[in-house]
């Protein structure tokens, strides 16, 4: 069950490459509102995303793609 869920983040985090928010990963995994943010905070906190507030949105961005575009 793990590694399904994994593979379904994954799949979902890249369908949004640079920048995703808690909607995304809502419509994507079927998931709630709170789960979806749990899990965008926890990738947060492991370094994979920052977050952004904008408005009354968190945006969250895809850091290793933003870094390799810092280099170009």
């Amino acid at each position: 069950m793990c590694n399904e869920f994994a593979t379904r983040l994954a799949r979902c985090k890249f369908a949004y490459l640079y920048k995703t928010k808690n909607e995304y990963v809502r419509e994507k995994l079927g998931v709630s509102r709170n789960t979806a943010g749990k899990y965008l905070n926890e990738l947060e906190k492991i370094g994979i995303l920052t977050s952004e507030q904008v408005g009354k949105e968190k945006i969250y961005k895809n850091n290793y793609l933003y870094d390799l575009m810092k280099d170009w």
